[in-house]
């Protein structure tokens, strides 16, 4: 708890000297003081002098500052869990590469030999065309006594 006043004297000038004094006595204030505020509010508790622990003054924004602190510890966590599923995410995105790269070879592969056959057919076509067509009835036939003998 902080107490906030002004020293004016009694001539109207600010001195924080002449009303409180030196250290030792501003000390002996605050003690004062808390024992008058204790004995209402019991729970208050006085911190320790300064003059006892050779301490610097403890800024007034000291506690926000570890709340910030805890909080920016959070906040800290929850990219790391980010980055870390985005590792996965990436992981799992480079094998879906690597697995539609795999297909798209199979479908080259395959359109290759579609291509390959196509042109294997053409070839057979042209080779049927070019036998009489006499040659090729007494074949057909001989294929038919075949099938039937099977």
């Amino acid at each position: 708890m902080h107490l906030c006043f002004v020293p004016i004297t009694p001539d109207n000038k600010l001195s924080a000297k002449a009303i409180l004094g030196n250290q030792k006595s501003l000390s002996e204030w605050q003690t004062a003081y808390h024992e008058r505020m204790s004995a209402r509010w019991n729970q208050l508790e006085r911190g320790q002098s300064s003059m006892e622990t050779k301490r610097k003054h403890i800024p007034t924004c000291l506690p926000d500052a570890e709340k910030f602190s805890k909080e920016i510890g959070k906040q800290q966590a929850y990219i790391d869990r980010l980055k870390e599923r985005i590792g996965q995410e990436s992981d799992y995105v480079g094998r879906m590469r690597d697995e539609k790269y795999d297909q798209e070879l199979k479908v080259q592969k395959a359109n290759q030999r579609i291509f390959e056959l196509q042109k294997t057919n053409q070839q057979m076509e042209r080779l049927l065309k070019k036998i009489p067509p006499g040659v090729l009835e007494e074949l057909q036939k001989s294929n038919k006594n075949r099938s039937r003998e099977r």
